[in-house]
């Protein structure tokens, strides 16, 4: 792929780190709520860091993607639905302790 090419598609070597990130999100949110589906309390909370561990191992560079910091096109990030589903599923799983916020 010639580098004009590349640049119809992305913006810039940040939007692609962005939209990969987006993309790992969305990944690991969908295994994390496969295997927390059903469960509650400390069988949640171990499937939860199970699949996270997983996902991490199996896609090093994708979930570092996840964990850098990085400036994400706001309309871009607002149709991708996993960085947001993955707070709704922590703070559902954890919903079970009883903590207060911001605990």
């Amino acid at each position: 792929v010639k580098d004009a090419s590349l640049y119809t598609h992305v913006r810039s070597l940040e939007d692609l780190r962005g939209r990969i990130a987006l993309l790992a999100a969305d990944e690991k949110t969908i295994r994390i709520a496969e295997a927390t589906a059903g469960r509650s309390g400390k069988d949640a909370l171990v499937a939860f860091a199970n699949a996270w561990r997983e996902y991490a191992r199996q896609h090093p560079g994708r979930y570092m993607a996840t964990q850098t910091p990085i400036q994400i096109d706001p309309e871009l990030a607002a149709r991708a639905p996993g960085p947001r589903r993955a707070v709704e599923l922590t703070y559902g799983m954890l919903r079970g302790y009883g903590l207060a916020e911001p605990d």
